[in-house]
């Protein structure tokens, strides 16, 4: 099915990005069915009339659960079942503080350690919206970047088409870290990563 953003559009809704990642097609409507005591269940409809009911359970920032999802196929429904994973953020971080004291583009490597025995690193780079927290592919997001930590979020760099979450500390203009991968089979493993931006970029204390 692989990865892709949900972005709330207003108290019951959300809207889907990246619809070419999503494994559905069309225009689709995502809304909340339920969403209490760690629990949620979420439908989605596109205009291809294929549906899906994510149900959940909330525990910190992660979300897992299974989707069920009908399809039409030779003008029979089809069904099928599988797990999902989610990374949320429940509140969204006041940009308008940040922005300033991001840099424009940051060089970051990363490690995918879920082969210990050979480790890959790979490398790209990020630049950022200065109206958003969201990195310019849409595909992750700042929750915070100060001198205490720097936190991100959002789908992984490296290929496996899992979800990441990336937190590290910052010296100078360098970040050091951790990175946490999720996949939607409940598989969970860590890694290493790192970035660099250039001198000069303000740090908020």
């Amino acid at each position: 099915m692989g990865c892709f953003p949900l972005v709330r559009n207003g108290d019951r809704s959300y809207a889907l990005g990246n619809l070419s990642k999503t494994g559905f097609g069309g225009e689709a409507t995502v809304w909340v069915e339920q969403f209490a005591a760690g629990s949620i269940v979420l439908s989605y409809k596109d205009d291809a009339d294929k549906t899906a009911t994510f149900t959940g359970k909330l525990q910190d920032s992660r979300i897992q659960g299974a989707v069920a999802s009908t399809t039409m196929a030779g003008g029979k429904p089809v069904k099928l079942d599988g797990k999902w994973i989610a990374l949320a953020v429940m509140d969204a971080p006041d940009f308008s503080q940040i922005s300033s004291h991001m840099p424009a583009v940051m060089n970051v490597c990363q490690t995918n350690d879920d082969d210990r025995n050979s480790p890959k690193e790979s490398c790209f780079n990020w630049s950022w919206d200065p109206k958003n927290p969201v990195f310019a592919g849409n595909l992750v997001t700042v929750e915070r970047f100060d001198a205490g930590s720097v936190v991100i979020t959002g789908m992984s760099q490296h290929g496996t088409g899992g979800l990441a979450a990336y937190t590290g500390t910052i010296e100078e203009n360098r970040i050091q870290g951790t990175v946490d991968y999720f996949s939607g089979d409940g598989h969970t493993w860590k890694g290493k990563w790192s970035a660099s931006f250039a001198p000069g970029s303000s740090v908020p204390r």
